[in-house]
């Protein structure tokens, strides 16, 4: 008896819509992570550089994110999805260029905050949040999740082979032609879609909305997942320079990035059936475990920390955005998430200028204060998050 093949999740529209995004959202990913297991190493050769100053260089990218979040979640809110998406992938290349040109760790500075300057994650998943059912949405959140997931195993795989044959330098123009294949793709491949229909803005109920307790836990741990991202791609890569060369290190990246897609890919399914609450403690229980095997400093150690690491990571990156996404109108999904994200990236200039000052006085302190921030995470979301997300 023949039996009816399984009837697809979304609609064909959906998945051309998840796709199409998911692609570029992937460009861009490669394009933001190719260089970043060796900023920190390749930073330290730079003029004028300090391990603060280092610091400052990878984690400013999230300040001038953090700032330019609300802007474009505002704006595109108002005139749509496409346009801002496309400005901020622009300036985001200009970064990236500039950092092709950097000879001092001051001017790596300006380029990274060049490159934050592209901050369109808010646009991305307000498109989404825009095309799918509230229903259907943490399951839609995990195809971009899977695609940066990808996209970030070719990164931090290919990274270490290409190092032995281009500069860092040379990565950067090389993620500056993926930046702008991105915008290439978005402009001729993706339909604009519908205006969302925005609202007049009213800073007494944006304000309200973000002191909400069901928004201020999340806002405050997606805080410090992004800090603790900065913080790991600090950390991460001084440990590996003592055991192994720059070209090992795909070793270690490539599988962890490999478990963590399984990890948000189950994790997504379980929040889907109403457990939100427990995968998001789960997640933060594992950052706090990888902080304390990072103390290890030995090999399996650091290859442990990674692997638990990217898990906990990837899974809130995926069920944060979502969550955030129904409890939210669409005329206002765009400025919120705006502001979720904006806090987000916040966290990612002060995990990656604590940390590099805490790295120059010992080392041992970034990852114990790694271990401390996780923990402030799980407990905020213990206490403050309900288990049953409202939806929109």
């Amino acid at each position: 008896m023949n039996q009816k093949p399984p009837k697809s999740l979304f609609t064909p529209k959906e998945n051309s819509i998840l796709r199409s995004l998911s692609a570029a959202l992937a460009l861009r990913q490669i394009g933001l992570l190719l260089v970043l297991p060796f900023l920190a190493t390749w930073a330290a050769d730079l003029e004028n550089s300090t391990p603060a100053l280092i610091g400052i260089a990878i984690g400013i990218f999230g300040l001038t994110q953090g700032i330019l979040q609300i802007p474009y979640g505002l704006w595109s809110d108002r005139t749509g999805r496409k346009v801002p998406f496309i400005i901020g992938m622009l300036v985001f290349t200009i970064g990236l260029l500039l950092g092709y040109l950097a000879d001092s760790v001051y001017t790596l500075i300006l380029a990274r905050a060049l490159q934050g300057g592209g901050a369109v994650a808010a646009v991305i998943y307000s498109w989404i949040g825009d095309a799918i059912p509230v229903e259907k949405r943490n399951r839609a959140m995990s195809v971009p999740g899977i695609a940066v997931g990808i996209s970030s195993v070719i990164a931090f795989v290919g990274g270490p082979f290409l190092i032995r044959v281009i500069t860092v330098e040379q990565m950067f123009l090389l993620c500056a032609l993926f930046s702008a294949a991105a915008v290439t793709y978005i402009i001729f491949c993706v339909p604009a879609g519908s205006k969302p229909g925005s609202a007049p803005f009213s800073m007494r109920d944006y304000i309200t909305a973000i002191k909400s307790p069901e928004l201020l836990p999340l806002y405050v741990t997606g805080l410090i997942m992004n800090y603790s991202l900065v913080a790991v791609f600090y950390i991460l890569p001084q440990l590996i320079a003592q055991h192994m060369t720059r070209e090992d290190t795909w070793m270690v990246l490539g599988p962890s990035v490999i478990v963590g897609m399984a990890v948000m890919r189950a994790a997504t399914k379980a929040a889907d059936a109403g457990k939100t609450k427990v995968m998001l403690l789960g997640s933060y229980g594992l950052t706090v475990l990888a902080g304390l095997l990072f103390l290890a400093h030995g090999v399996p150690a650091i290859f442990a920390a990674a692997i638990v690491f990217f898990a906990s990571y990837m899974t809130q990156a995926t069920l944060l955005p979502a969550t955030i996404t129904k409890m939210v109108a669409p005329e206002r999904r765009g400025t919120v998430i705006g502001a979720h994200n904006a806090l987000t990236n916040c966290g990612s200039f002060i995990g990656g200028a604590l940390t590099g000052l805490l790295w120059g006085i010992a080392p041992s302190l970034s990852s114990s204060t790694l271990v401390l921030t996780a923990l402030c995470g799980g407990f905020a979301i213990w206490v403050f998050f309900r288990e049953t997300v409202p939806a929109t």
